[in-house]
């Protein structure tokens, strides 16, 4: 992992030091030029002789440092040796005097062998081991029974406004057939039946009418379970299939939260730091805040304690404790995180829902498609982590009396009127009955917001319209 990085970090030494000084003093004032190790991480600084040698690369006794607390202008920092390989800059790095006569010494925070380092190794992340491979060609596998999706098809059959029934080239999976007449979805079981791979519409449509279907049509299943793996997304059957968790049996850590640049820790008693890795995933069960995931951010050993800094938050249990943890790295080498696994969702209306005119309405009683985290209410989704998340939302809208209107649809956030997404229709007379509400949009949601759907529509007449069934709320999350 990358160390922190600030702009102009360059201090003057205070005083002198010997080769085995761990405690330095930087001049007044200069130690805000430097970052925070408890709450940014800790960085390594160079320290050389800024008198007689104007480039430190000069100074015989040059030596770079690594800076593990800093307390107003004074800093802890540790000296270099085999044991700690050298703060990571090699062998030929060692600890020098620094108390020359007369002699002025300075500090800087810029590139290093680590830091060079560092970046390759993130940049070497995604290299396979022979297992990884395994699975990454395996998982080529398991898309060959995952759904794959017909749009656009024409079904088979006369429109003549005599001829009702219609043929599909394949049979659609449970729910997932959209017909569609002159561009306008029609609904099932009002409009019309499906039975295997035949509908049969309700009302003839008339000639030149135009019908279009989308659907998904299950795979072949091949060499593996089709039924468990049907509805499904490639990266949600990795997740269920793959176990992959090693479970950490040592103490139960402990969690602090900062609110310095969004950085919270978890500590550990004792040294653990060859038990967990930059990078990887940890999974924590907690007494009363569920499950939570989160990504290593840094992990270094400080006063003999484990310091892990992660990527996501977690939140000051204010009751409870954290009962199980577990790793993982293959998320990583596999491409996908439980994150983006674990959060997404799709709500369905389930029954119409009337609307009245020029009120602006919530849009209520949808039934879970799918929850995998169950953050879904009966017309909500509470974001369980802070990220980004992808929204999207279509409102079908039944209006009786086939005249102009004025449609604006919300995604509100926290039931406050914060309109996130919005989509307005201008008044006119456009002589047609359904209307469609798409709500589309990439969102930053803090943990514990909440989003749902809110609906206007202010039409000529006064009429109270209808919000139809299968309208949804769908979204997932996306990272950090």
């Amino acid at each position: 992992m990358l160390d922190p990085v600030k702009n102009w970090g360059k201090v003057s030494v205070d005083g002198l030091y010997n080769q085995s000084a761990v405690t330095v003093n930087v001049v007044s004032g200069d130690g805000a030029r430097l970052p925070n190790p408890s709450t940014d991480g800790a960085f390594n600084l160079v320290w050389f002789n800024s008198t007689d040698y104007s480039d430190p690369a000069d100074d015989p006794e040059r030596e770079i440092v690594r800076c593990t607390n800093k307390s107003g202008d004074q800093l802890t920092v540790v000296r270099p040796n085999s044991g700690n390989d050298y703060n990571g800059e090699g062998s030929d790095n060692v600890a020098s005097i620094k108390n020359r006569p007369g002699k002025n010494y300075k500090m800087f925070l810029g590139v290093t062998k680590k830091t060079i380092d560092d970046i390759t190794d993130g940049l070497s992340d995604n290299n396979y081991t022979d297992s990884d491979k395994a699975k990454v060609d395996s998982f080529d596998t398991f898309t060959q029974a995952l759904n794959s999706q017909i749009t656009g098809e024409t079904p088979t059959g006369s429109i003549d406004g005599t001829n009702t029934t219609f043929t599909l080239a394949n049979t659609p999976t449970a729910t997932s057939l959209k017909l569609y007449l002159n561009g306008q979805r029609l609904t099932l079981a009002e409009d019309y039946t499906l039975s295997g791979d035949t509908i049969t519409m309700f009302t003839a449509p008339e000639l030149e009418d135009m019908l279009r279907v989308d659907y998904n049509v299950a795979g072949d299943g091949s060499g593996i379970n089709a039924d468990t793996l049907d509805g499904k997304e490639a990266s949600e059957f990795q997740l269920l299939s793959s176990g992959g968790w090693a479970v950490y049996t040592g103490a139960m850590p402990t969690v602090t939260q900062s609110d310095v640049n969004g950085v919270d820790t978890i500590s550990f008693t004792g040294d653990v730091t060859d038990t967990f890795q930059t990078g990887e995933w940890v999974k924590i069960e907690h007494s009363t805040q569920g499950m939570l995931f989160f990504k290593v951010k840094d992990i270094e050993l400080q006063g003999g304690n484990t310091i892990m800094q992660i990527v996501g938050e977690i939140s000051v249990p204010t009751a409870g404790s954290i009962t199980s943890i577990s790793f993982s790295k293959q998320y990583i080498a596999q491409g996908c995180s439980p994150w983006e696994n674990k959060f997404k969702f799709r709500l369905v209306k389930s029954g119409n829902q009337t609307l009245p005119d020029n009120v602006m309405t919530k849009v209520q009683n949808f039934t879970k498609e799918y929850d995998f985290n169950n953050n879904c209410g009966n017309h909500t989704y509470t974001a369980p982590v802070s990220g980004f998340f992808f929204i999207n939302a279509s409102i079908f809208i039944d209006v009786p009396t086939y005249k102009g209107a004025v449609l604006t649809s919300y995604l509100i956030k926290n039931s406050t009127g914060t309109n996130i997404v919005d989509h307005s229709l201008p008044s006119g007379n456009y002589n047609f009955r359904f209307v469609t509400s798409k709500l589309v949009g990439v969102l930053y949601l803090s943990r514990g917001d909440v989003v749902s759907v809110n609906v206007n529509l202010d039409t000529i007449d006064s009429s109270t319209s209808v919000v139809k069934n299968d309208s949804f709320l769908a979204g997932h999350f996306i990272g950090i």
